[in-house]
Order: C-alpha cells, then sequence, then structure tokens
C-alpha cells in the first residue's frame, strides 16, 4: 500500500529538473548523489540544503559511480566512508543509506558499507519482499523515464 520513491544518479546537469519534476508531481523521494559531483561547479551546499527543505531525503550515491563489486576492498572502504563523509559535511544532516552504484552489491561490499556506518542499502534486485537481514542489500525496481503508469503497477504487483 505504500512505495518508497528513490531517484538515483542525481548530478549537477539534473539535479534542478529532477527536483521540479517530483516537486510538480507532489513526490518526495530520496536523492542519491555520487559525491563526485558535489562541489562549486557541481551540486553546491547551498542547492543540498534547498532539496532538504523541499522535503527531499539525501542519501549516498557513492563517489565515483564506479560498481563497488569490482573494486579492491580497500577502494570499496574508501569509496563508501568518502562518500559518506562529503555528503554530510555538504548536506549537514545524517547519511544513513547507500543506493549501490550500477545497482551492484554482493556480501562483501554489504560488510563494507555496515562498516562505513550505513544502515540501510539499495541494490538492484527486482524482490518484491525482503528478510531482515537483508537491510544493506533492499531489493529495487528500475523505472525507466519511459515506463507508463501500468507498465510500474504491473512491475510491483507482479501481475
Amino acid at each position: 500500500k505504500a512505495a518508497v520513491i528513490a531517484v538515483s544518479d542525481v548530478t549537477a546537469a539534473n539535479v534542478r529538473e529532477v527536483s521540479d519534476a517530483l516537486t510538480a508531481a507532489g513526490v518526495k523521494a530520496t536523492l542519491f548523489i555520487p559525491t563526485k559531483e558535489l562541489g562549486l561547479s557541481g551540486i553546491t551546499e547551498k542547492t543540498l540544503i534547498t532539496l532538504q527543505a523541499n522535503g527531499f531525503d539525501l542519501e549516498s550515491g557513492g563517489h565515483t559511480g564506479d560498481d563497488l563489486r569490482s573494486l579492491t576492498n580497500a577502494q570499496v572502504e574508501l569509496e563508501l566512508a568518502q562518500s559518506r563523509k562529503l555528503l554530510e559535511e555538504y548536506s549537514h544532516g545524517k547519511v544513513r543509506i547507500v543506493g549501490y552504484p550500477e545497482g551492484g552489491v554482493n556480501e562483501r561490499v554489504a560488510q563494507y558499507a555496515a562498516q562505513a556506518g550505513y544502515l540501510l542499502g539499495i541494490g538492484v534486485a527486482p524482490e518484491r519482499t525482503f528478510q531482515r537481514e537483508q537491510l544493506l542489500r533492499l531489493p529495487s525496481f528500475l523505472v525507466s523515464p519511459t515506463a507508463t503508469d501500468q507498465e510500474v503497477i504491473t512491475m510491483v504487483k507482479g501481475s
């Protein structure tokens, strides 16, 4: 009876468009921001604070956007810790969720996410239910910009 809307790959080039579209639709969402996009020539501190004031939840989309499964342990650790730290500094808020870049998560990546202090992690396993032990490997459905209302409903309901 409820759905969580999360938008991944929010960049300096699309942050305004994403925000305006969701606001016009009256939808509050969680925005996953790759922290390489933060800075004076990217998504600024002022933009993040405005997004929060408009009711959006800001969470980590990793740092570089690379699939974490393909990285070394040291690289995964740095990606997750750096992203959380930078986003918290810029937004002045707590970051508790990671939207794994490319949806890529396995047990090793989930363990590093836990060590970096994340409580939840979202991948792209298209399942409708999950168990408590999967909190760092939550399933999700990928919805393309061209998907119709009916396609989304069918995807979520499964019929």
